[in-house]
């Protein structure tokens, strides 16, 4: 009961008066009203434990949740306010990391992707043993995505790299600046990134990942043989991976627009068998309908079909894209077997 809590938490400072109790008893309250999302009624006691205990080890984190309160409601100019203000009063708290950061956040929420860049740039520079340092480097990179500058950021980890070299794990790292190159569509500069992290770190565990966006970085330039042999690779070499999961199913949709039915049914079959809880096994079953109406095996295109109709209950909302395309492929088959009844029932419920 949050109204109890409220009175319990204010009768301990009015019984015990100001000291540890009390300060423990207010820093509490404020957590209820935040519960109750009472903002302003939390802010003015994170202020009065600023005011009243000015030789508490916790006046910073008080300072800086205010900021962070106003952050998390999307009041980002006030939040910017609070924690500019945060920097000035408290240049020695061990939290500045994170104010730079929650800064950097809160510009970037209001569409000022200069400044943005420019706080989370700031938590590299200053504060490169932070463990917010992973999460600026990626916001460093969604921001100059956002100003059209995406491949800058390879620029950005090169150089962090260079000056804290054994910060973070280079591996990750290196994978992280593979994957700015494919997401900017340098897709060669991408597959030499991913080739020379695989050559370097040979036992990374982002290895079947690193393999699987190379095959797709074939695929995006038309090398669709070398992507085929890429996706094998995973396949093979790492079988039970989420990365396999997704090259299976890439190498079958290959198959499949090159007509190469059986080949496409055996990976769309090798999917569901390998991986039957993968999200996108309604995909894959649905594949499978095709490859089998490819290869004249209409009563086993037919029952993968009605699999997906028949699990529509359960199936999420892309799943549910499955279920009409189904239904369609079933309306059409009907319709060729000249049962028009039947088409127009099965199909019905895509148009209601």
């Amino acid at each position: 009961d949050r109204t109890k809590a409220i009175e319990t938490y204010t009768s301990i400072g009015k019984v015990a008066g100001k000291g540890k109790r009390d300060e423990e008893a207010r820093f509490r309250l404020a957590d209820v009203f935040l519960q109750m999302n009472e903002v302003d009624r939390a802010v003015d006691t994170y202020r009065s434990l600023i005011r009243d205990y000015p030789q508490s080890p916790r006046r910073d984190a008080y300072a800086y949740n205010i900021g962070v309160i106003y952050h998390e409601r999307e009041r980002d100019s006030v939040a910017v306010m609070e924690l500019k203000n945060f920097l000035i009063t408290f240049p020695e708290s061990e939290l500045l990391p994170q104010a730079h950061f929650t800064i950097g956040d809160a510009y970037y929420n209001m569409g000022g992707y200069d400044s943005a860049y420019v706080w989370y740039y700031s938590v590299l520079e200053k504060y490169p043993n932070s463990t917010v340092v992973p999460e600026a480097i990626d916001q460093v990179r969604f921001t100059l995505e956002a100003l059209g500058r995406g491949r800058e950021a390879v620029a950005v980890i090169d150089s962090f790299m260079v000056r804290n070299p054994n910060r973070l794990p280079a591996d990750s790292l290196s994978f992280k600046k593979a994957g700015i190159l494919f997401d900017n569509g340098a897709y060669p500069e991408a597959i030499v990134e991913y080739r020379e992290l695989i050559a370097g770190f040979p036992q990374t565990p982002l290895r079947p990942e690193a393999l699987f966006q190379i095959g797709r970085s074939y695929e995006y330039i038309n090398q669709q043989d070398s992507g085929v042999l890429t996706y094998t690779e995973v396949i093979t070499d790492f079988p039970q991976s989420p990365a396999a999961a997704q090259a299976l199913l890439a190498r079958a949709t290959i198959r499949l627009y090159n007509r190469a039915w059986d080949q496409a049914a055996a990976d769309f079959g090798l999917l569901l068998g390998r991986f039957p809880e993968s999200s996108r096994a309604t995909e894959a079953r649905f594949g499978l309908g095709e490859a089998r109406l490819g290869i004249a095996d209409t009563a086993g295109a037919v029952a993968q079909f009605r699999i997906i109709i028949d699990s529509a209950g359960s199936a999420g909302e892309g799943d549910l894209i499955f279920t009409d395309k189904s239904r369609l492929m079933i309306g059409r088959i009907l319709s060729a077997q000249k049962k028009s009844d039947s088409a127009l029932a099965i199909t019905a419920p895509i148009v209601s």
